[in-house]
């Protein structure tokens, strides 16, 4: 895998912004000197609170004691926290001793809806061993915490350069996700993975995006390598790249969660339809005003430029015909009610008509 540069104060920054783990950095003590906006949602409490806050403020009470200082040695471990819901937590928690002197990283993971929450009472303990499990190497400097927030992170996350818009550097999850090889995406601009009709919306965003906060962009549609196009949610934080002006980017795929909430959104649509319709089957005041009515609630729940109303019959040679006799349009679509093409049609040009009309 490519090994992206040794991470600056600057970099680990951007990366401890944008990072959609909960990351705590805190002293020998235990005491949390500054936390990420994940570690605030995780916990519930502002950056100013937790930065008041020892992990024995967090740590549920019958399990670990403050002197243990788990929080100095490289392992991962589970434990479970008090939040303020008063409910026990289970989290998963990996140490990153002494990025600097006397300072270590806590990244911490949520598993209380994967796994029962069963924890021995001391992690440390010679009978709970098998909970905690040493990674391979303690970090030397900043950059193992880069490597581990960028390669690592389950999201797709890419650098890239401002001026040019070509990508600096990418983790697996982004080579997963789209499909190109990390030297692809290396001879790529972030261009490349947007379908054509989003590039205006790409560079508009770019020109008006902070150079100095953290911000999300909301949701776009990018494409794979295949050519299949996703939904996915941006946050993206500035940041100098080898003395290059550039941005680190997190992506989170929300492509089924849309899909299920315009799938939502549709029968909502269409449950309210039925209602309206329902209504003025009660307030009947004439065919062609119902008619109007009606195919104006099923329009809207469609989402249609418009809807019509045909009606069957049969002409003297016995052939079923059918005619046109009500539509509802959009605002600004032409009506099409007196067109003759609609009328006295025959389903001998229309066949799969017929047959649907005759499977009910």
């Amino acid at each position: 895998m490519h090994q992206p540069p040794s991470a600056s104060e600057e970099e680990l920054r951007a990366f401890f912004n944008v990072a959609s783990e909960a990351v705590l950095l805190v002293n020998d003590a235990g005491e949390c000197l500054d936390a990420n906006l994940a570690a605030c949602v995780l916990f519930h409490l502002t950056p100013e609170t937790l930065r008041g806050y020892a992990l024995s403020d967090l740590l549920h009470p019958h399990l670990i004691h403050p002197a243990d200082h788990v929080w100095q040695v490289p392992w991962v471990g589970e434990f479970e926290f008090q939040l303020p819901d008063q409910a026990a937590h289970q989290i998963l928690v990996q140490s990153l001793p002494q990025v600097q002197p006397h300072r270590h990283l806590l990244v911490f993971q949520e598993i209380t809806a994967q796994k029962p929450p069963a924890v021995e009472a001391n992690p440390l303990a010679s009978e709970s061993k098998q909970h905690l499990q040493p990674y391979s190497s303690s970090p030397e400097d900043l950059s193992q915490y880069h490597r581990l927030l960028f390669e690592q992170n389950p999201n797709p996350m890419w650098i890239y350069d401002l001026e040019t818009l070509a990508f600096l550097a990418v983790n697996q999850a982004a080579v997963t996700l789209y499909g190109y090889s990390q030297a692809e995406f290396l001879s790529m601009t972030i261009a490349d993975i947007r379908p054509p009709q989003e590039i205006p919306k790409l560079l508009a965003s770019i020109q008006n995006q902070s150079p100095q906060f953290s911000q999300s962009s909301g949701v776009w549609l990018h494409r794979q390598k295949d050519g299949a196009l996703l939904d996915v949610r941006i946050t993206s934080q500035p940041m100098q790249w080898l003395g290059r002006a550039a941005r680190v980017v997190i992506a989170q795929d929300v492509t089924e969660h849309q899909r299920i909430e315009t799938v939502s959104s549709n029968r909502g649509r269409y449950l309210s339809a039925l209602v309206e319709i329902q209504q003025q089957l009660l307030s009947v005041h004439g065919r062609d005003s119902f008619y109007q009515q009606v195919l104006a609630s099923l329009g809207q729940a469609a989402l249609a430029s418009r809807t019509y109303l045909f009606e069957n019959h049969w002409n003297q040679a016995g052939e079923l015909l059918t005619s046109q006799r009500a539509e509802w349009c959009a605002e600004g679509i032409q009506p099409e009610l007196h067109n003759p093409l609609y009328q006295n049609l025959s389903y001998a040009l229309v066949p799969r008509w017929l047959a649907t009309f005759f499977a009910g």
